[in-house]
């Protein structure tokens, strides 16, 4: 919550005796709140604290893990004596991993604590090469 018109650098304040992270039932479930949104709540500008930063911490929450294989197959054919032609193979994201997004972390979103999308999926390529 930016409330002192920086460039997005203030936190919110913690609610006492909320958990940071619940278990869920399914994926669903947890793409729609990745994490407990009840424990966060908006700070306010005061005269004790004029920026309006909260008391979370920096940091205190992760988001989805990462995981990618890439993996390049490729061959050389000679042609000519001094002509090589190189057929290649290329898959990016091998075994199609999901790779989730961070959740969204601006409380006056709507969708505050949810995962809206994904990294990208598997991506093959071919490619010859002449050298000569």
């Amino acid at each position: 919550i930016n409330q002192d018109g920086q460039s997005g650098n203030d936190r919110p304040n913690l609610v006492g005796g909320q958990p940071l992270g619940i278990p869920h039932p399914n994926r669903t479930d947890q793409l729609k709140e990745w994490f407990n949104t009840a424990a966060f709540s908006k700070n306010a500008i005061t005269a004790a604290n004029p920026t309006g930063n909260g008391d979370a911490g920096r940091n205190i929450i992760y988001g989805p893990s990462f995981r990618d294989v890439d993996l390049a197959v490729f061959r050389n054919f000679k042609v000519y004596e001094r002509m090589v032609l190189q057929v290649r193979a290329e898959a990016l994201n091998v075994f199609n991993f999901v790779n989730l997004n961070n959740p969204v972390s601006s409380m006056s979103a709507s969708n505050f604590g949810s995962i809206t999308g994904a990294g990208t999926m598997r991506q093959l390529q071919l490619g010859m090469r002449l050298t000569f």
